[in-house]
């Protein structure tokens, strides 16, 4: 398991407001099993990763690759998906707010070598 896969799943539970009982009602998973992938004491299956993307509205696939069972591609950036992801859910105008912020802090950050 990713080290920081607890801390992550802490985070999204912070991000949304909600506690470990919310979590585990919404992912058809028990207490008990949240607070032990919060606490880092047992490692996702596949049925918990099903469950954590449908309550978290994330792709599968990224909740997998954050628990540590599956590799983003080459180039891909676990931040940056689920940016694109959250973005998605946002009505236009806040899209295009997050957008501006964006380019905002990109073009006050020096540009890494070798990128256009």
């Amino acid at each position: 398991m990713s080290a920081g896969f607890g801390d992550w799943l802490l985070g999204c539970l912070v991000g949304r407001g909600w506690s470990q009982a919310e979590l585990a009602r919404r992912a058809g998973l028990s207490e008990a099993q949240v607070s032990r992938l919060v606490t880092g004491a047992r490692a996702p299956g596949l049925a918990a990763c099903r469950g954590l993307s449908r309550a978290l509205r994330l792709p599968f696939e990224y909740v997998c690759a954050r628990a540590g069972m599956t590799s983003l591609a080459p180039g891909q950036d676990a931040a940056a998906l689920e940016l694109g992801e959250l973005s998605r859910r946002l009505a236009p105008a806040d899209r295009e707010l997050l957008l501006a912020v964006a380019r905002a802090v990109a073009a006050s950050r020096p540009r890494p070598r070798g990128r256009i």
